[in-house]
Parts: C-alpha cells; structure tokens; sequence
C-alpha cells in the first residue's frame, strides 16, 4: 500500500514538473524581453518591457495610417529605452471608415469623418494602468507622437498633463481653435525644417482635408507652450551631432526658461516630415527624459 502511494505521489510530481516546464506562462516568465499584449478601452497595447524592474514608461503615438510599430521604424528608441529600464508602448490607433488607423485628438488632427471614440480617455487609462501595475509615478510616463501622433500627445499635455510626465511632438500641432492649456507640462517639441505636411504656415487643413479646421502655426504653437508654461526667455542655442542620417543635416536645440513645466525645440535641418534619424536618436532623446523632474 505503501509503495502504491509513493509510486502515485513520483507520478503526480513528475507530471506537475512537465507542465509547468511546458506551460506557456512559465515560458513568458523567463523570458523578460517577449513583448507583452494587454487590452485597455477595448483595444490592444503592446508593451516592450524593460531589462530589470522599469522606473519609467514611454508610450508611442504613430502618425495617420501608420501602425503601431512605425515609430520604431523611424525612430529607433526600443533597445536604449530597454536597456535603461524604460518600458515601451505601443497603443493601437482607432480605424476610420476606410480602414486607416487615426487618433481623434482634436477637430485639426485626424478624426476625418467624425467619428465617436474618445483616445484621450482610452491614454489617460493607458496611464492609470502603468502606474498601478508597475508602480510608476505619472511623472516618469512620457509620451511620444509622430504627425497625427504628435497632435495626440499634444492634446493629453494640453489637457491631462497630471496624467504624463512630459510630450516629445514630433511634426505635429494643435488646432487653431486652441486658446490655452489647463496646467503646464515638460514638452520637447521636434521639427523638420522642411517638413511640407504640417507646415509652420498654414493656409490649408491637414492634408487639404476640409472636413479638418486649421492647426496652429509654428509661431503660435510655440507661443501657446510658452505661455502655458511661463516661459520668459530663450537660452542660446546648441547643436546636437550625429542624431540625422542625412549628411549635412544637423540639430539645433534651444531651451527656454520657464517657471513652470519645460520648453525645449529640436530643428532638425534638411530633414522631411518623417525625418530619418539613426539609434543616436534614442541616446539623445534618453538624456533630455533624465533632466526632466
């Protein structure tokens, strides 16, 4: 009887130690870099975690029509964020009627048929959930938006800043409809001298599309930040090297000092819409996250 129960207490043990080598969890568990999925507002988020425990977040907004990954195409920032404990998202975009992903951010940026989803409670739930689930502070989650994705992180700093540590807004705008913001915010705004989609002088929609009012002029979306965060003067400004594959191209930095939030802009010479910048991007972009407070 004896033997009996023994030999049914190795069977038990041996199959239990064979599941848990073949489960599927056990195999996610040790592997830390697998990217996870998880759903917020009904919609999928892809999160690429960090090396160790994260102490920060970095939530990436593509631009109109572009998927989730596009950000990480143009903007290699995965591996330096990875490596320095950052966790890396990417949120789905809602579809319009003709099947292109878009972010309603505001009546400027990119809701073309007018359609009812509301992405800044599905992003400010995006937060939520970071902060309960890892523990992390609202000012160590940042965003970043590329074009319609810019708009989008343009409108959470602009609204729901309590929420998100700071925006980089790469190519992007507000609508002109924008009269001030509710609080201040840290805000990097990045720009192609030659960028002929959201130009620093409007005379037409976004894309000419007249369902879309007016976005905001450079000038004055720079000077909404600026107030926004009682900026009093520009600080000289400073070149960064080697962040543009292009040549000839360079970065120009210039800073403001502000007595509440941040202003800082990144002109990117000889550079388009979708500027092409090598992994030095990420190492840059790594050491303005790290002097924000």
């Amino acid at each position: 009887m004896k033997l009996k129960l023994r030999y049914l207490l190795l069977t038990f043990l041996t199959l239990s130690i064979l599941n848990i080598l073949t489960s599927p969890i056990s195999s996610a568990a040790i592997n830390k870099s697998s990217p996870l999925t998880i759903t917020i507002s009904k919609r999928l988020v892809t999160i690429f975690p960090s090396k160790s425990t994260p102490h920060a977040a970095l939530i990436s907004l593509p631009g109109l029509g572009e998927d989730s990954h596009s950000i990480e195409m143009n903007f290699p920032l995965q591996q330096t964020l990875q490596n320095n404990n950052y966790l890396y998202l990417n949120p789905s975009g809602a579809i319009d009627k003709e099947g292109h992903l878009f972010w309603n951010a505001d009546d400027s940026c990119c809701n073309i048929f007018h359609q009812t989803t509301n992405d800044q409670n599905y992003l400010v739930n995006l937060s939520k959930y970071l902060h309960q689930k890892y523990q992390l502070p609202y000012k160590h989650i940042y965003l970043i938006g590329h074009s319609n994705g810019a708009f989008m992180a343009g409108v959470l700093a602009c609204q729901n800043s309590k929420y998100f540590g700071g925006s980089i807004l790469i190519n992007g705008s507000l609508s002109i409809n924008t009269k001030k913001c509710s609080s201040p915010s840290n805000i990097l705004i990045i720009k192609s001298q030659d960028d002929t989609v959201i130009n620093a002088k409007p005379s037409q929609p976004v894309l000419g599309i007249k369902t879309l009012s007016l976005y905001l002029s450079l000038k004055a979306y720079l000077k909404l930040w600026e107030t926004t965060n009682s900026c009093t003067r520009e600080n000289i400004p400073v070149t960064l090297k080697n962040m543009l594959k292009a040549q000839y191209s360079e970065t120009i930095q210039k800073t403001y000092s502000c007595k509440r939030g941040s202003l800082t802009v990144w002109t990117l010479t000889k550079a388009a819409h979708t500027p092409e910048l090598n992994s030095n991007f990420g190492n840059y972009l790594l050491s303005y996250l790290q002097t924000l407070k």
